[in-house]
């Protein structure tokens, strides 16, 4: 998914500034947080969704803002019912996230990295080396992504930074 350059991500901003930009369009300050609710508590990803905003109200945010940028480009399931994405974002790089169900645990394991800078020889991460850092709404965007996997049955219980990339480069 393409999104714009007057376009920001959703899920890579604060209330706060989501609040701000909400007051610069001359719109109520609890819309900002009925917008959050919408897409953290109710878990939609796109705002045609958001039934009880009006129909010009949603093409304006439409207009501005974007929830997801990636694209889930494969799925695979392993046979103890771990489930993992790969996830294509706008400049085609691509980051895994993984679902791990364990009897009544959920946990997310998401990446921080598009390859890896340290590249210990035991790992295949690092050998193409670091491609870039992932923002701090890709990342949510694949915690996110995995929350979807779980409901409505079950809730994510963890998240863990893991998988391609060393978090605590980025």
């Amino acid at each position: 998914m393409n999104f714009s350059n007057n376009q920001h991500h959703l899920l890579g901003t604060t209330l706060n500034d989501f609040t701000v930009f909400c007051a610069e369009h001359d719109l109520p300050k609890y819309r900002a947080k009925q917008v959050f609710e919408w897409v953290y508590t109710k878990g939609v990803s796109n705002f045609v969704e958001m039934s009880n905003l009006s129909k010009p109200l949603r093409e304006m945010l439409a207009e501005h803002w974007v929830i997801n940028t990636g694209k889930e480009i494969r799925r695979q399931q392993a046979s103890d019912g771990t489930i993992k994405l790969l996830l294509e974002w706008p400049d085609s790089v691509t980051s895994e996230c993984v679902l791990i169900s364990e009897d009544r645990r959920r946990t997310a394991c998401i990446s921080s990295q598009v390859g890896c800078p340290v590249g210990c020889q035991f790992c295949a991460s690092g050998l193409g080396g670091l491609q870039r850092n992932l923002t701090a709404g890709e990342m949510v965007e694949q915690a996110m992504s995995i929350r979807r996997l779980c409901e409505p049955i079950h809730r994510l219980n963890n998240i863990v930074l893991m998988g391609l990339g060393e978090p605590l480069t980025n």
